[in-house]
């Protein structure tokens, strides 16, 4: 029952914070991944939501943090550090009009053969067995760059993104970097249960630089 109070609580928080936020032209444009039938629905609505943030880091914060608080309020999580907030503030106001990112079938098939297994071992980690490395994708793939984000607790996504942009008690906020990378411009994205965390969110970006 918490769960589906959850659910409507952030449903409706979010199609408030629309009307106030961005248009529904940015939200168009930012839902690069309505045709990809090989993504989740979630997954679908958390790559909406990474080019949301992508577009102006700023106003998706302004918009949509109220929902994520009160997700972590309900499923009694203690609140994230003051600090690494605070830090994403500032950081967000660098970020606008950042490339959109596109849908990728192997980045796909790669995040959920990962977030399966990390799912029913109960892992956190970026390792699982018989998975491509990643020198192998930025090879097949002829990209740049290369980053994975997991997220534990959440599959609502909202929480999932907030949880990594604000990078709670990671020095070297890896998470956020990779959702701010400006030379990403594809991401997979793959939800799963998880024995320890209920849910997993593995995201694997790549991009290419411009010849």
């Amino acid at each position: 029952m918490k769960i589906y109070i959850v659910v409507l609580l952030l449903f409706l928080l979010s199609f408030s914070a629309k009307s106030q936020g961005f248009t529904a032209a940015q939200v168009d444009a930012a839902n690069t991944g309505k045709n990809a039938w090989y993504m989740s629905k979630k997954s679908r609505q958390v790559l909406l939501h990474l080019n949301l943030v992508r577009t102006d880091a700023t106003l998706y914060l302004d918009t949509y943090y109220q929902s994520y608080r009160l997700a972590r309020e309900l499923q009694h999580y203690p609140p994230n550090s003051p600090t690494y907030v605070a830090s994403l503030s500032r950081d967000a106001q660098k970020v606008k009009n950042l490339p959109l990112l596109k849908p990728s079938f192997w980045m796909t098939l790669n995040a959920k053969w990962h977030a399966r297994y990390m799912g029913r071992k109960g892992k956190t980690g970026h390792s699982s067995p018989n998975r491509p490395s990643f020198s192998f994708w930025l090879k097949f793939l002829r990209a740049d760059t290369m980053d994975e984000n997991c997220s534990y607790g959440f599959n609502d996504p909202i929480a999932i993104n907030f949880q990594l942009l604000i990078d709670d008690h990671t020095p070297s906020l890896g998470h956020r970097k990779a959702i701010f990378n400006k030379t990403s411009n594809h991401v997979g994205i793959s939800i799963k249960t998880h024995q320890k965390y209920d849910y997993n969110c593995v995201q694997d970006f790549y991009g290419k630089k411009k010849r």
